[in-house]
């Protein structure tokens, strides 16, 4: 008999969940956020190869040749975890974001239940995780204990272990609906365009005077100076943005004679970062998909064909 008070392998409704929170909360660590290698990038994960193709680079005719990854989508994770979950023990729920118990358990519920989500077998997209917004420890049916990790920006999304030791990778739809019901008490409105406005503003301000940071994380060892940027913010919400950045004019430090051009390679050129709005204004919080690309040169003419 399990704590919850279920028989292994009875169905339980999401309504009939156990979920309590520990005292005293347990803050996540640092890394909290990082999950292994594998739990990202199981080696049985359901995404294919669709094989090879062939980029022309412009700067010198040379193939290269990259490798582009489907991905099975698995529906909505209330189908992924039906009648397996008995209980919910969680451990930490951000006090900035969830006010009570009651509203941690309102939003774990609507996750549990809702069809306005999406699932895969490993970590979709292409920014980092950071600080977790909610942990927590899962019983099941039948099985071993499991783990739930979600963050609540720059998305919703989630990491949930389940009774086999496999972890599923959950999103919330926001074409279907902004965010849960359960979420909208926590939320001020949403920045507006000003706000958005004003924030590439400042993301671009703050990389014209960090610039040279910028080039040591891109690699290029001080021999190219990165001019100007163009920003635009991918998401934003109440007080959390995610900006993506793009570089577009720079200039070789090279003396005339050693190349005529140096350019970038296409995996520098941009990247995401998280901003947040303090009540100074925006600042920069974290880079979350960064690429080193190193400088490619030639002393012949920019080929754009």
């Amino acid at each position: 008999m399990l704590s919850c008070g279920a028989f292994a392998g009875e169905h339980v409704n999401v309504a009939d969940i156990k979920i309590t929170f520990a005292n005293p909360p347990v803050p996540p660590p640092p890394d909290a956020g990082s999950l292994p290698r594998e739990a990202l990038y199981p080696p049985d994960m359901d995404s294919k190869e669709h094989g090879p193709f062939t980029n022309v680079v412009a700067v010198v005719r040379t193939n290269v040749v990259v490798t582009w990854l489907g991905s099975k989508e698995h529906g909505a994770f209330t189908n992924v975890v039906a009648s397996r979950i008995s209980a919910v023990t969680v451990t930490w729920a951000d006090p900035k974001r969830f006010k009570t118990e009651k509203q941690t358990e309102d939003f774990l519920r609507e996750l549990l239940s809702s069809t306005n989500t999406q699932t895969w077998t490993y970590h979709i997209w292409s920014y980092g995780d950071g600080i977790p917004s909610v942990l927590a420890a899962v019983e099941h049916t039948a099985g071993k204990q499991g783990k739930w990790v979600i963050w609540c920006s720059p998305n919703l999304y989630w990491a949930y272990q389940d009774q086999n030791g496999k972890w599923w990778w959950g999103m919330w739809d926001v074409l279907k609906a902004p965010r849960p019901k359960s979420m909208e008490a926590s939320h001020s409105a949403p920045p507006s365009e000003s706000d958005w406005r004003d924030l590439e503003s400042r993301c671009r301000a703050y990389h014209l005077e960090h610039h040279r940071e910028d080039e040591q994380a891109a690699g290029v060892l001080g021999q190219v100076e990165l001019m100007d940027y163009t920003t635009s913010v991918v998401q934003a919400l109440a007080g959390e943005a995610l900006v993506k950045v793009e570089i577009v004019a720079q200039k070789s430090l090279l003396a005339k004679g050693l190349a005529t051009l140096s350019y970038l390679l296409p995996g520098c050129l941009c990247w995401q970062e998280r901003w947040s709005l303090t009540k100074d204004g925006w600042v920069f919080v974290e880079c979350v998909d960064r690429r080193g690309g190193g400088v490619l040169y030639t002393d012949g003419v920019l080929d754009t064909d």
